[in-house]
């Protein structure tokens, strides 16, 4: 059954969340460490944490030719790795054939656990990340996306940085103080992994066990899910700026109360946000764009914390269509379609005829049970998310609209230059 993980807790105490696909010829792993661009400034400049994207892949006590070793040695049949860097997380991911399942396994742990993090390493990735960071900010929507995070957030807030960080961060960030990080943020105690491919449990927490035990963390505070850096003060108001491009920028953000622990409420929302906004013909969608030609494209997102929790509406227009379109958002949070039964009927027809789509495969299930991961709390059975949406009653998805309709808005507004 895809997406039935087994949950066990290593003599580390690190929870291994396994998904066991019988006769499955591939073998996927996340390395996940709770520690991300929120805890740059506590230890040094912002941009900080992003650099075990990247530095550990130059090589590991266990790989000391880095990504290059393991390219040489499985990349030619096909395996892949990869690091990622959120405020909140920085995850390590592999894919190889089942009969690489040891080395897609320990090749991750090693990338955060022993990185070699020499000098030379260390510049190498610092002409790499100010590539990086050239190709991000050429994005004409950079600046949008910076202003947003920076008003939503606060100043000095940790939230509101850049993952990549400043151009001053990222010169004077010394090899020292990038050593001194992965001492002080990286601990067992803070760790997740998800494995997913035919290998017995017992054969796992072997490998597992025994690669902690001979490589050592420092004792941190334990962190087992994304840390909360304090909840973000909603304010309302509409704060105005401009892009680069002919095309204006609408960011309407509506604040959420719901119980965080409770799956039930998380369950309505996720509804009331795809009766909103999924499918070709959403509310959003055919209101704005199929009736109107108002936009190109309408989006819908959730964020359900543990810092910030909303619901946004967002679009790019030209900017004579902007009074209009903040008008039609509320039209349509009170209009017949969203709140009909036949709309969320059809929603639930969607999330049951999805699971046809999917191809199982050890990747699909990695992403599958991290996905869940992220809307509930924890890995669910898939066919357990599929019951627990469509069984959201309609008169919750109707008070989540009504809720929706009558709350306070945060927009971002920023005009083109049409």
């Amino acid at each position: 059954m895809l997406l039935n993980c087994t949950k066990h807790i290593a003599s580390s105490g690190v929870p291994l969340y396994v998904e066991r696909i019988p006769g499955i010829e591939s073998f996927s792993v996340a390395v996940v460490m709770f520690v991300g661009s929120a805890d740059d400034r506590s230890i040094g400049e912002e941009g900080l944490f992003h650099w075990f994207e990247h530095a550990p892949f130059r090589g590991t006590k266990l790989f000391p030719g880095g990504a290059n070793e393991f390219d040489a040695r499985y990349g030619r049949h096909a395996a892949t790795c990869n690091a990622s860097t959120s405020r909140t997380r920085t995850t390590f991911v592999t894919h190889t054939p089942m009969q690489f399942w040891r080395e897609g396994l320990l090749f991750p742990m090693s990338l955060a656990a022993c990185p070699l993090l020499y000098d030379e390493h260390i510049e190498a990735e610092r002409r790499i990340i100010e590539k990086e960071k050239t190709e991000r900010t050429s994005d004409p929507m950079y600046d949008v996306h910076s202003c947003i995070s920076e008003h939503k957030f606060g100043s000095g807030h940790p939230m509101s940085g850049d993952t990549l960080g400043t151009d001053e961060s990222l010169q004077g960030m010394s090899s020292n103080t990038v050593r001194r990080a992965h001492i002080q943020g990286y601990s067992w105690n803070r760790t997740a992994l998800f494995v997913s491919g035919d290998v017995s449990l017992e054969d796992i927490v072997a490998e597992v066990d025994s690669f902690i035990a001979e490589n050592p963390l420092s004792e941190l505070s334990e962190r087992r899910t994304s840390q909360s850096y304090g909840k973000v003060v909603f304010k309302p108001g509409t704060i105005t700026g401009e892009t680069k491009t002919n095309a204006s920028h609408l960011n309407i953000c509506l604040p959420l109360c719901f119980g965080t622990e409770d799956f039930e409420e998380r369950a309505a929302w996720i509804m009331t946000n795809a009766v909103l906004g999924h499918g070709m013909s959403n509310p959003l969608m055919h209101d704005l764009r199929e009736e109107r030609q108002l936009v190109y494209g309408v989006g819908t997102s959730l964020s359900f914390g543990p810092n910030i929790f909303e619901f946004a509406v967002h679009a790019d227009t030209r900017t004579k269509h902007i009074d209009e379109i903040l008008e039609r958002v509320d039209s349509v949070l009170n209009g017949e379609v969203a709140r009909s039964s036949e709309r969320l009927e059809w929603v639930r027809d969607n999330i049951r005829g999805a699971k046809t789509f999917i191809a199982l495969s050890t990747r699909t299930s990695l992403q599958l049970v991290q996905r869940t991961t992220n809307l509930f709390g924890e890995p669910l059975c898939y066919s357990d998310v599929i019951r627990l949406l469509c069984a959201v009653p309609h008169e919750a998805v109707l008070a989540r609209l009504d809720s929706l309709a009558s709350s306070e808005r945060q927009r971002f507004v920023f005009k083109g230059t049409d």
